[in-house]
């Protein structure tokens, strides 16, 4: 006999092992984060250390430290592997990078905390990352300030879900 789990909506049969309801999409069970801090100013040095590359692989491995919330939210390879894809990546820097910031927003909410990723900011990078000699400024200045903000971010919800957990 295969072990099933209900869907709370639908109220169908699903296989154990699954995260979405078949039917309907309904996350299953909810899952905790495994983000973890990481110092500030390592994020900004190591972007301009690796001439741009560290930044964006780093923010998008969130994508899989997190809880799906959506069936189509990617995983963290999945997000820094589209990148690297010619053509597409112009949608997919939209896409991660703006789903990241709506993800981690509904994190913060879940725990309290206030200020969220300014979406104006993460909007405005991805722009700028997309328009030919125009990316230079966003890559060596927009990014690496949205970055710094983004794990500011992270660190914070790090610690509160940790002072969460203790209590």
């Amino acid at each position: 006999m295969v072990a099933e789990k209900i869907c709370p909506k639908c109220k169908r049969a699903n296989l154990e092992n699954a995260i979405f309801c078949s039917f309907c999409g309904t996350i299953l069970e909810p899952i905790g984060h495994r983000l973890n801090e990481f110092p500030v100013w390592a994020v900004v040095v190591f972007h301009f250390l690796t001439l741009g590359l560290f930044g964006p692989i780093w923010i998008n491995l969130f994508h899989g430290k997190m809880p799906p919330l959506r069936h189509d939210d990617p995983t963290g390879m999945k997000a820094v592997g589209f990148l690297f894809i010619p053509i597409f990546n112009f949608y997919w820097i939209f896409f991660t990078h703006l789903r990241l910031c709506d993800r981690l927003n509904e994190l913060r909410r879940k725990y309290s905390l206030s200020g969220n990723v300014p979406k104006g900011l993460t909007l405005l990078t991805c722009i700028f990352l997309c328009i030919p000699y125009v990316n230079f400024v966003g890559f060596f200045i927009l990014y690496p300030i949205y970055a710094a903000i983004v794990q500011s971010k992270v660190n914070e919800l790090v610690r509160r879900t940790l002072k969460v957990e203790t209590v």
